[in-house]
């Protein structure tokens, strides 16, 4: 499968070619060439009409997280030709480019040479960020994936110190490409706070985060009637208005990625061992008239407890589970509330939207 990161790869690859003694025309063997899967061709691009290649498998290996990447990469994918030792000295002095931050040359042993390392809201010394762009509401070619995706794109470049001998003679070229990682853009999260982090690769396209690992970045946290602190282990009187509030950890870039709940339902047993599900509010601030829902900000839930049953069994059996929305961009909390859906039947929306800001809560949510 040709992802979006080989294929951002390719236009690059061309501009430095390297002559083999095969029929394919690349760099060098840090790269392999795109081929047609009838004839065995070599694909041509068809802006400049130069061979296309794309990094061998075992050239790189890229690791996003929730809250970074991590990418490993062969000094062939960085220039076109090299000696490994001069390269390794001339990357120590002047360090090839992830976006606008710096890599290195690890300590340890490494079958790559070459590490970047960043966080998706780290900057470099002027200020800016080290991503190249964000790109949201990208989609998987992975059948039957229907979530959208927000990618941190990143433009990989080396140094002209690799390249240039004392004289100041350019002795080869610089090759350039990009990578990314995409994160999810909705999840669910629970008021359990268990979440299923499955061992070893995730399904999915290269570049992709696990939404199991973006939920982790998230509590679903029940608060104490004033909202002065977390209550997640007293027992709710059925009936009594009960504060919740989405909350990040420290490690989650909240301050680059904004993130709020679009609908909360809650899952629960009735005194006959059967499933019932309830939506307290969909669409941001359509609202249950009632259990009194309400918010002060999207990132919380005000509602009146309930219950499916009077049987323990029933009584035990409440999860709440509300739907986490992420985006990125100055306007684009505003931008999805203009476009949300409009509220079903039978729930109201807000009078007027809720301030996004409005963290620090010290409110009931009314509507």
């Amino acid at each position: 499968m040709l992802t979006k990161f080989a294929t951002t790869l390719l236009s690059a690859a061309s501009a430095g070619r390297l002559a083999r003694s095969v029929n394919y025309d690349c760099p060098n063997d840090a790269w392999e060439p795109v081929l047609l899967a009838d004839t065995g061709v070599q694909v041509k691009s068809l802006e400049t009409g130069e061979p296309l290649c794309q990094p061998r498998a075992d050239a790189y290996e890229i690791k996003c997280s929730a809250t970074g990447i991590e990418v490993d990469i062969k000094y062939g994918l960085l220039f076109e030709a090299y000696d490994e030792a001069t390269i390794a000295q001339s990357l120590r002095e002047q360090p090839a480019m992830l976006g606008n931050c710096a890599g290195f040359v690890p300590v340890e042993f490494s079958d790559k040479g070459y590490k970047f390392k960043v966080d998706y809201d780290q900057k470099d010394d002027e200020g800016n960020f080290c991503y190249t762009s964000v790109e949201s509401g990208q989609r998987s070619t992975v059948d039957g994936d229907d979530q959208t995706y927000i990618n941190f794109v990143y433009d990989i470049s080396g140094n002209k110190a690799g390249v240039t001998n004392e004289l100041g003679l350019i002795l080869s070229s610089k090759l350039n490409f990009s990578v990314y990682c995409a994160i999810p853009e909705s999840f669910d999260v629970s008021n359990a706070h268990e979440v299923d982090i499955p061992e070893g690769a995730h399904t999915g396209f290269q570049g992709q985060v696990s939404p199991d690992l973006i939920a982790a970045q998230f509590q679903l946290n029940k608060y104490t009637e004033d909202w002065s602190q977390v209550d997640n282990e007293s027992i709710v009187e059925i009936g009594a208005s009960t504060n919740f509030k989405v909350d990040p950890q420290d490690s989650f870039p909240a301050n680059l990625i904004k993130y709020f709940i679009t609908e909360c339902r809650m899952d629960g047993l009735n005194d006959k061992d059967e499933a019932m599900s309830y939506v307290i509010n969909h669409g941001i601030d359509c609202f249950s008239p009632i259990l009194a829902a309400g918010h002060s900000s999207p990132h919380d839930l005000t509602f009146n407890m309930f219950a499916y049953g009077h049987s323990s069994t029933a009584l035990e059996s409440n999860m709440l589970k509300c739907t986490i929305q992420l985006c990125v961009g100055d306007n684009c909390y505003d931008d999805y509330y203009g476009a949300k859906e409009a509220c079903n039947a039978g729930y109201i929306q807000r009078l007027s939207p809720a301030d996004f800001e409005a963290a620090d809560i010290e409110g009931s949510g009314q509507n």
